[in-house]
C-alpha cells in the first residue's frame, strides 16, 4: 500500500490571478493559455474538476507522468497541479516560443501524404515508420541527455512512457517539431491527461486489483496508431526500441530498470488529494508495466 503520510504534497499552482491569452482550439474541455503576468511563456490550463476540495483524474495523471517522465530523462512539457478561482486541473508549458514553430504530427503526415485524414479511424500513416522517416535528420528536444539522442531515438523514449503509465493517447495531434534557429528538433512530450487509468470507478479498481491488475494492463492498446489494436502499449514501444541504434535503445531499457519502486511511490506520495485507492492501483500498475517492458526488452 502507498501511503502519502508525513510527505510534503507538490503544490498546487494558484493561476486566478494571471492573464487569460486565448482558448487552445485542439483538445477537449476547452483548456485555455494563461500567462504570469511576470513572464512571457504561456501555461496551458486543463480544467479538471471543480469544487473546493476536488482534483479529479486527468490533472494527477498529467502530473504523475510528467514526474515519471522527468525521472526516466524524456523531455515532457513542465507540469503542474493549479486552480483558477473555484476549478483545479493542471498547467504544462508551452515549449514553442517566438522564434519558434510547431509543425504537428498531423501536419507532418500531411506533407508526406496527400491522401492522410487526421480523423481516419484506422489511423493510416500513423506507424513508426512513417514517424521514422519524418523523424530522419529531427534533433532530440533543447536539453536532452544524452547528447546523442536524436529526434526519433527521443521518440521511442516517449512511447516508452506511454506504455510505462498506461497512456494510450499518443494520436497525430500529440507529438510534433518546433522548427527555428536552432533547427528542427523534437518538441517535448505533453498532454498525459489519459493515463493511470484515471477515469476508473474506485469499485473498478478494487476488483482488478483482485483480479489480477496484470490482466488489466494486458488490456492497454496503442489506438491511436495504424494496426494499433494489434498489439499492446509495451509491444508498440519493443517496435520502437528494435528501431534505434543498440546504444540508444540500451539508455532507455536501462532507464526503465534504473526506476525503482522507491521512485515511484515516492511521486504517488506527493500528489494531494488522491485517493489511496487510486494511489495504490497507480503504483501497482506502473510497476507491472515495467516489468513486462524489462521482460519484453530482455528476450
Amino acid at each position: 500500500m502507498v501511503t502519502s503520510s508525513g510527505v510534503e504534497p507538490y503544490p498546487i499552482v494558484d493561476i486566478s490571478g494571471w492573464v487569460q491569452e486565448g482558448i487552445e482550439d485542439s483538445g477537449t474541455n476547452t483548456p485555455e493559455w494563461f500567462r504570469d503576468p511576470g513572464s512571457a511563456q504561456p501555461w496551458l490550463f486543463k480544467e479538471s474538476g471543480n469544487g473546493s476540495n476536488n482534483l479529479h483524474g486527468k490533472a494527477w495523471a498529467e502530473k504523475i507522468v510528467y514526474e515519471v517522465g522527468t525521472l526516466l530523462g524524456v523531455p515532457c512539457a513542465p507540469t503542474h497541479l493549479a486552480t483558477s478561482s473555484s476549478r483545479f486541473g493542471s498547467i504544462s508549458k508551452n515549449m514553442a516560443s517566438p522564434e519558434t514553430h510547431l509543425l504537428s504530427g498531423s501536419q507532418l503526415i500531411s506533407e508526406m501524404f496527400l491522401d492522410f485524414d487526421a480523423r481516419d479511424k484506422k489511423r493510416r500513416f500513423h506507424n513508426l515508420g512513417v514517424i521514422q522517416e519524418i523523424l530522419t535528420g529531427t534533433q532530440a528536444p533543447t536539453g536532452t541527455k544524452p547528447q546523442w539522442l536524436n529526434g526519433f531515438d527521443t521518440f521511442v523514449g516517449f512511447l516508452v512512457l506511454d506504455a510505462l503509465t498506461a497512456s494510450g493517447d499518443r494520436h497525430v495531434e500529440n507529438w510534433g517539431v518546433l522548427i527555428g534557429p536552432e533547427g528542427r528538433r523534437l518538441a517535448p512530450s505533453w498532454d498525459h491527461g489519459n493515463s493511470l487509468a484515471f477515469d476508473l470507478l474506485e469499485s473498478n479498481r478494487e476488483k482488478w486489483l483482485g483480479l489480477g491488475i496484470d490482466r488489466f494492463a494486458a488490456k492497454g492498446k496503442p489506438t491511436k496508431f495504424e494496426g494499433g489494436k494489434g498489439t499492446t502499449l509495451a509491444g508498440l514501444a519493443l517496435d520502437g526500441l528494435d528501431r534505434i541504434s543498440a546504444n540508444s535503445r540500451e539508455h532507455w531499457i536501462e532507464k526503465v530498470h534504473s526506476l525503482t519502486l522507491e521512485d515511484l511511490q515516492g511521486i504517488l506520495m506527493k500528489v494531494p488529494q488522491m485517493s489511496e485507492g487510486e494511489r495504490t492501483f497507480a503504483f501497482e500498475l506502473m510497476v507491472i508495466n515495467r516489468r513486462r517492458l524489462l521482460n519484453d526488452c530482455s528476450t
